[in-house]
């Protein structure tokens, strides 16, 4: 699904009462500050989520895990929430806490940026800042492939 066909199922929701959108603070059209030469020289999984993704509550867990697992190689994983409110986005948080940084990108800014067409999206990172993988969705049955990808990446010098 094109991002904004995403936005526009998330609005309609809204209006129809089953996803609150609030203001969380931010300009409209203005992306999250995200700076992603601070992170050159290391390996980044940029994962785009929201509280309503199902797969995200099945990402995170793993996120976390090998955030921990190859933090001392070089590795750091980076959260962007697309959550319109951020109470939303808090209390995903607080049932799923990870260690990592988070961002929101209440305006979807950050997301069009990177053509985003599902939920959870997630781009791998090599150590110049190129975007080697990406991923749509999150399956466990994958688990192994991602983490494969990702010491490839940390295996290059």
């Amino acid at each position: 699904m094109p991002f904004r066909r995403l936005v526009a199922v998330v609005r309609s929701a809204a209006l129809a009462g089953l996803v609150t959108c609030a203001s969380a603070g931010h300009a409209a059209d203005a992306p999250p500050a995200i700076d992603l030469n601070a992170y050159r020289g290391q390996v980044v999984l940029l994962d785009f989520w929201a509280s309503w993704c199902a797969p995200c509550r099945v990402s995170f867990p793993w996120m976390g895990e090998v955030g921990k697992k190859y933090r001392d190689r070089g590795f750091a994983v980076l959260g962007v929430n697309l959550d319109k409110d951020d109470a939303s986005a808090k209390d995903f948080l607080h049932r799923f806490p990870v260690d990592f940084k988070i961002v929101f990108d209440t305006s979807g800014a950050l997301a069009e940026q990177y053509h985003l067409m599902a939920m959870p999206s997630s781009f791998l990172i090599d150590r110049t800042g190129r975007v080697r993988y990406r991923h749509q969705g999150f399956r466990l049955d994958k688990r192994a492939d991602y983490e494969a990808e990702l010491e490839t990446l940390l295996d290059e010098k």
